[in-house]
């Protein structure tokens, strides 16, 4: 209200500025200067945007309103003096160099105060009230000059209501402030070292470079439709007061069609079509008249009345959608600029490129007039020209605002690899980190070093191999290896006699990867009476450096070991058939029974111990560990190692449900680890999989593997096409469809209380398709983008809600904008199926009907026992009340029970029977679903 009603006080006080203004100025001087009046409007644009931006750069927006508003009162009436005392007619050519600055600097401060006040998504809906209240300001202003002329007798005494006005509009800034003041109280301060805001600083970011042209050129064609209506009104109007006369109709024509539009089908058309509609509306349009009055100017002349009624019909056209649609627009796509240059920005381009542009229309006009006249169709070409221009540049905003947005999403994280190490004072805070008491610091130190490829990191890694500390002596001697081979043996060496076991099976493990032959005796020296760690490192060591009686020894050990009733043993054997060198002196078929141990601990070990192709006939068994929970990860681990030697393996199992659902689960994550366009492909055909937890795990693999921009990287086979492929549409349709039945059955039940249990299952239901959205949508437009939407959705700030949603209104098309409906926080039920129904109508469902729909899927729809078992439950509540005694009947008609393949549905339902069958007089709700959960 109390922007609109800011809004309302500017649009009433540029109508009193305009009428008298330009009626005074073209009864003097004639149309034929008006084009000077757009060339000052850019020098005093250049001083006033210089001047706001620095004010908001040390004072809040409000203040400076106040500021600018109080001073502008100020000039109006001294300008209503000079033309009533000393009838100084000059005073108007500076009121028409005021106007076009007026307007645009009274929306930064409008646009502004609403940026700070309402989130993207509300200023969207709302803003073109807002505008309204400009446009009905402006309608009154019209409407009332002709009846204030008379009243008055003389048109110079409007200004001194439109500067009455301006002091209004300061009235309603300061009542403003006062009411929000804690969120209109910021100043957007340029930190220590950071660039000031100029005009070079800010056309360095290419979404405001796009913005400042849109504006430029909107205002350009703008200036151009003006100077068409008032030079023709001009050429058919001599008189001034006929003029005014005309300017009031004009004004009250073209702002009363405005106010229709911003009340009634602005906010809806926007809402429907969103920004990229808002941003191309204006200019579509005006092309589409302005084709019009070329093609009538050319047949008929362009004095024309014909060609007046478009040129004026042009004018009001792109007033009504520039207030309607591009502003509204304009206001939204500033809010993903980034904060610290928001204002300024705004200041810039309404304060300085809007003039700027008015200011070389005018210079084009007066080279237009000067070379031969206006009156022709020259001017409208070249408007068509820059308006063509104009649809391209806001189909370049649209698309810079999506990423933009994406941006304002995103949450930075420290790239070790990105720091500076240049000159001294970096290493000196190496160094630091070096001797820090904290793992971690030294860590970071040693990461950051190895990014940068430091000539110091091999002398900092060798320091650290006589660390105290046993992980980081360990850690170094293991990155020494890849730095410095030589420096890494020597070190290893001396930790052979280290007391320490851990610090003894690294130093192994580094000379079996850098020592040699002569190194074999000490390494089986200190393995000796040594724990089970350094007995495997000591063994994989002797395989790769040691002669053949050596790894004879080790095979004699490792079937010993392996043959051992003790566990512990077991556990050793396996270990050591992962870290030895395969060859023909190892007898590899001892691993079979290693699977195939009751121990699992002995079983994790196996598997890790499995090797491609070595173990490829061993893959059954390999599989089989999926269902065992202590052993799967394991289990998934040895399977990715097999990469695509094992996928054939993998769709076999993927396929039906004889395998299970939690294997399947894990097979789609074998899939994601293994990618590659063969996993992808499996993937890809089981996508629409019957199950839908399983379906969420395909779909999740799939999204991981898809390509996540400048942040994630594809792979390099990756194809494009995969991303947009039917089968994945297909499923976020099916999903929303699904969602709408959930949601019907939701709302169906919503307040009957012995179906608590019910309505748990359907929301669980309700989540699980929920979270196939997300992950169907992550797999077109990428995990990165639906993460940090999904993080957004999870903070408590509306206004990281609506950057979230914007986000997804904006990105989203056809059937895939449904999902926002599923996707924003706190919609209730029944308007997440109203928002659902329009693209998947469902008729409406009594809860007897939608119990027994649940209870007996007959569709196929549910396929979830659970939630059968819970209906059935719900049923036999409702029965016992009396609600519906027949209810129990048709379940059991529908269900054979003997034939049902759900333990859980035959277990309810048999003890419902039970029960009934007892002659209970009431049933407890909960106990079969309870007690068979």
């Amino acid at each position: 209200m109390l922007l609109a009603g800011q809004a309302f006080a500017l649009g009433l006080m540029m109508a009193w500025i305009l009428v008298p203004a330009s009626a005074i100025f073209l009864e003097a001087y004639g149309s034929g200067l008006l084009p000077v009046t757009y060339i000052g409007a850019a020098a005093a644009g250049i001083a006033s945007s210089a001047s706001l931006s620095a004010a908001l750069r040390r004072r809040t927006l409000s203040a400076v309103a106040a500021q600018v508003s109080a001073g502008l009162a100020c000039l109006l009436a001294t300008a209503w003096v000079l033309l009533w005392k000393f009838e100084a007619e000059w005073v108007s050519f500076g009121l028409l160099v005021l106007v076009p600055i007026i307007v645009p600097i009274g929306f930064v401060f409008v646009v502004g105060q609403a940026g700070m006040l309402l989130d993207v998504r509300v200023l969207k809906a709302t803003y073109a009230r807002v505008i309204a209240g400009f446009a009905l300001g402006f309608v009154a202003g019209g409407l009332a000059g002709s009846p204030l002329l008379r009243a008055l007798g003389g048109t110079e005494h409007l200004l001194a209501a439109a500067a009455l006005v301006a002091g209004t509009f300061l009235l309603l800034v300061e009542v403003t402030c006062r009411t929000f003041s804690a969120e209109l109280s910021v100043v957007d301060v340029v930190h220590d070292g950071a660039e000031r805001p100029t005009l070079r600083v800010l056309l360095r970011h290419r979404y405001i470079t796009l913005i400042v042209a849109f504006q430029m050129l909107s205002a350009a064609e703008s200036q151009w439709l003006d100077y068409l209506v008032f030079d023709r009104a001009s050429q058919r109007y001599e008189d001034s007061e006929e003029l005014a006369q005309f300017i009031g109709r004009f004004t009250a024509i073209a702002y009363g069609a405005d106010i229709l539009f911003l009340l009634l089908v602005a906010g809806l058309l926007l809402r429907r079509f969103g920004l990229r509609y808002g941003l191309t509306a204006n200019s579509v349009a005006v092309m589409t008249l302005i084709g019009g009055m070329i093609l009538a100017a050319s047949l008929q002349g362009s004095a024309a009345t014909i060609v007046f009624v478009l040129i004026v019909a042009t004018r009001v056209t792109d007033l009504v959608f520039s207030d309607g649609t591009s502003r509204t627009s304009l206001s939204a796509a500033y809010q993903v600029v980034p904060s610290a240059l928001r204002l300024v920005t705004q200041a810039k381009v309404e304060g300085l490129a809007v003039p700027v542009a008015i200011g070389a229309s005018g210079v084009i006009l007066v080279v237009l007039r000067w070379a031969g006249g206006t009156e022709g169709i020259l001017l409208p070409v070249l408007t068509s020209v820059v308006v063509a221009a104009w649809i391209v540049v806001a189909a370049l905003v649209y698309r810079g605002y999506r990423v933009n947005l994406l941006a304002s999403l995103r949450r930075r994280t420290l790239d070790p690899a990105a720091l500076n190490l240049d000159g001294a004072d970096g290493l000196v805070v190496i160094e630091r980190l070096v001797d820090s008491d904290d793992e971690r610091d030294v860590r970071l130190a040693l990461d950051v070093l190895a990014g940068a490829n430091h000539a110091a990191l091999p002398a900092i890694l060798s320091r650290l191999t006589e660390d105290q500390r046993l992980d980081l002596r360990a850690t170094a001697l293991e990155r020494l290896v890849d730095v410095e081979p030589q420096m890494a043996a020597v070190a290893a060496r001396r930790g052979l006699a280290d007391p320490s076991f851990p610090v003894r099976a690294v130093s192994i493990r580094v000379l079996a990867a850098v020592g040699g032959a002569a190194d074999v005796d000490d390494i089986a020296a200190s393995a000796n009476d040594s724990p089970p760690d350094v007995m495997v490192a000591a063994a994989a060591a002797i395989t790769r450096l040691g002669s053949d009686a050596a790894r004879v020894r080790v095979a004699a050990d490792l079937v010993r070991l392996a043959r051992s009733r003790a566990a512990r043993d077991r556990v050793i054997a396996a270990q050591m058939f992962g870290e030895c060198e395969p060859g023909e002196w190892m007898d590899r078929s001892v691993l079979r029974a290693l699977l195939d141990d009751p121990d699992h601990d002995v079983v994790n070990a196996a598997l890790a111990a499995t090797r491609w192709p070595h173990e490829a006939e061993l893959v059954h068994h390999v599989t089989d560990h999926l269902h065992v929970r202590r052993t799967s990860i394991a289990a998934v681990d040895a399977l990715v190692r097999g990469r695509d030697s094992v996928l054939d393996h993998v769709e076999d199992h993927l396929q039906g449900h004889a395998f299970g659902r939690r294997g399947q689960v894990l097979l789609a994550r074998v899939c994601r680890r293994i990618g590659g366009v063969s996993a992808r492909s499996v993937l890809h055909r089981h996508v629409d999989h019957p199950d839908r937890e399983v379906g969420l795990a395909v779909m999740t693999a799939l999204a991981a593997l898809a390509p996540q921009g400048t942040a994630g990287g594809a792979a390099d086979d990756f194809d494009a096409a995969e991303m947009d492929q039917p089968g994945h549409t297909a499923v976020v349709r099916a999903d929303l469809e699904h969602a709408t039945y959930v949601l019907r059955a939701l709302v169906a039940l919503d307040g009957l209380s012995s179906t608590d249990l019910l309505r748990a299952a359907l929301r669980d239901e309700l989540d699980l398709v929920r979270q196939r959205l997300v992950v169907g949508l992550s797999m077109r437009h990428g995990t990165e983008a639906l993460d940090r939407v999904q993080f957004q959705f999870a903070q408590h700030d509306p206004r990281s809600h609506a950057l979230a949603l914007e986000w997804l209104d904006v990105t989203l098309t056809g059937a895939d904008r449904a999902v926002v409906a599923m996707l924003e926080p706190g919609m209730s039920d029944h308007a997440r199926l109203r928002a659902l129904a329009r693209r998947f109508p469902v008729a409406a469902i009594d809860p007897v009907d939608a119990i027994l729909e649940l209870a007996h899927d007959r569709d196929r729809r549910w396929r979830r026992p659970w939630i059968t078992a819970c209906a059935i439950q719900a049923a036999a509540v409702l029965a016992d009340d009396g609600v519906e005694s027949a209810m129990i009947a048709e379940i059991e008609s529908a269900i054979n029970l003997d034939d049902h393949d759900d333990e859980i549905v035959r277990e309810t339902l048999s003890g419902i029977r039970q029960r009934r069958s007892a002659g209970r007089s009431r049933l407890d709700p909960l106990s079969e679903v309870d007690r068979t959960a």
